[in-house]
């Protein structure tokens, strides 16, 4: 079962009684490749935003590390999310997206595009196999239980997002 409120808790007493455990978590999401781009070729991709607790200390607050602990007051684009995930799935190697894997004018082959590590392991491989069998739960017998199919399997993540922050009534 999912809960919000289970993990900010975990989160809250795990780190957040001091600046070096607010440290340390910051440099957890760091370690998980979470503050980097993806570098893919697309032009404009932004970098990651997520709160450093002496650096960002005017916008850290008594909150900061509950509400991160579930996805809120961090940013990063869907893809760069998507690529911590299939970090996940590649039992921590996390890669560099890539679109196509070459680009051609008629038969001459113009560029190429390889697999290309960006982080060679996010976490310890223990860990990693806890994640992929809590993400294949959530699909088996969790909030993702209704995109079960007999034919392959699965593993994801569901959850919740503020799209408008001013509209409080606006979720996604």
């Amino acid at each position: 079962l999912s809960s919000n409120v289970g993990i900010a808790k975990l989160a809250n007493d795990a780190y957040n009684k001091s600046t070096e455990g607010r440290s340390m978590f910051r440099n957890r999401l760091s370690q998980f490749g979470l503050d980097k781009i993806t570098e893919i070729e697309i032009d404009g991709e932004p970098r990651p935003i997520i709160k450093k607790p002496v650096a960002d200390k005017k916008t850290w607050y008594g909150t900061t590390i509950p509400w991160m602990a579930h996805g809120y007051e961090l940013s990063m684009t869907p893809l760069q999310l998507l690529t911590f995930y299939n970090a996940v799935a590649n039992n921590g190697k996390m890669m560099k997206p890539y679109l196509v894997s070459e680009i051609r004018n008629e038969d001459k082959i113009v560029k190429q595009f390889e697999p290309r590590v960006l982080i060679e392991s996010i976490a310890r491989p223990e860990n990693i196999t806890y994640a992929k069998e809590m993400m294949e739960e959530v699909v088996k017998n969790g909030t993702a239980s209704a995109i079960k199919s007999p034919q392959l399997t699965m593993a994801g993540k569901t959850g919740t997002t503020r799209i408008n922050y001013s509209n409080k009534e606006e979720y996604a």
